[in-house]
């Protein structure tokens, strides 16, 4: 019974918190309608997330100590609470204070139900630029989930280092936090397209670094992770920004009528969840092939499969990835015609 409405609440919290997601991502596309300022507002996005994420996993065993006075069953559900209470208060905090400053002329006069949703998506489906956006983030999200999937097995049994995992965590966010930051430096100086491309060879790089460390180098891991980790946040902070780049191309390319922010939102952040879903599910498929049994001693395959299965997503994908880019044509320079 415990699990089943687990399941249910998990769920519906999903589904709320996907609901506000959409319109809060789309918020960067609306608040201006300049391309390398939509850059710049997705890197403080990201900077603060990472950030607030590392807070996260600091912060939570001792609250779920303090509430709970040693009992986790206690403490967690109030620890937890806490945090939901907190992140209501963010949410209204960004209601009250932003405001959408780019209304395109017609998007007011739209009309709204189902034909508007079907006439969005075909519309969504004729932008070629959209659609290399939504494939680039169902293939990063899926290398991110099978990365992350099997973080914990990576540091547990190859490097047999499961107390630093939180280490290994929170370190990561936090040169994650300078990776989006960098983002509103460099796109004062570089095209935010070189910027992701050149951010993506280096990620397929360093994970390639991964391959050939023993057990005994945690501490060259930790540091390729925090790279790998800065150069994924630049990359992240940058493609949400390209995403209201397509909609401004589709509306003076394609003459698609409206604004499509929130739609091609809707349909990114699809895309990111659909890659979450494959990532997760590959990782467990790909643990189970290398033979990973649970609570017990790997074998010398399982940990160099545990290895490849955690560098190895993030390689295959990046390539796909730095293939896909070379069709991508909305640069600095080509976004001042649409703009």
């Amino acid at each position: 019974t415990k699990l089943v409405y687990a399941y249910i609440t998990y769920t519906l919290l999903m589904t709320v918190y996907t609901a506000i997601n959409i319109p809060y991502s789309a918020l960067g596309g609306v608040m201006t309608g300049d391309s390398s300022e939509r850059t710049s507002i997705q890197s403080y996005r990201f900077s603060l997330a990472m950030l607030g994420g590392a807070l996260t996993v600091y912060l939570l065993p001792k609250l779920v100590n303090y509430f709970g006075n040693g009992s986790e069953a206690s403490g967690y559900p109030i620890a937890m609470g806490v945090f939901g209470a907190a992140a209501v208060i963010c949410f209204l905090i960004s209601f009250a204070t932003t405001k959408e400053r780019v209304i395109s002329e017609n998007s007011q006069s739209q009309s709204m139900g189902l034909l508007s949703i079907f006439r969005d998506g075909a519309d969504l489906r004729k932008n070629s630029q959209w659609v290399i956006i939504a494939a680039i983030t169902f293939f990063l999200l899926t290398a991110v989930a099978m990365r992350g999937s099997v973080t914990g097995f990576y540091i547990e049994y190859f490097f047999n280092e499961k107390d630093r995992f939180g280490q290994f965590l929170s370190l990561g966010m936090l040169s994650g936090v300078a990776g989006a930051l960098s983002a509103n430096f460099l796109r004062k100086l570089y095209c935010k397209v070189s910027i992701f491309k050149w951010a993506s060879i280096v990620t397929v790089i360093l994970h390639f670094g991964f391959l050939p460390l023993s057990r005994e180098d945690y501490s060259i891991a930790l540091i390729l992770s925090m790279a790998a980790n800065f150069a994924h946040m630049l990359v992240t902070a940058i493609l949400f920004s390209m995403v209201p780049d397509t909609v401004e191309y589709g509306k003076v390319a394609l003459k698609t009528v409206g604004n499509r922010m929130a739609m091609s939102f809707a349909g990114h952040l699809l895309a990111l969840k659909f890659g979450i879903a494959l990532g997760g599910a590959a990782a467990g498929w790909s643990l189970a092939y290398v033979g990973y049994v649970a609570n017990a001693e790997q074998s010398e395959a399982t940990l160099n499969g545990i290895v490849w299965i955690y560098a190895g997503g993030p390689i295959v994908f990046g390539f796909i990835i730095i293939a896909l880019l070379k069709s991508y044509i909305l640069t600095n320079a080509e976004m001042q015609k649409y703009s």
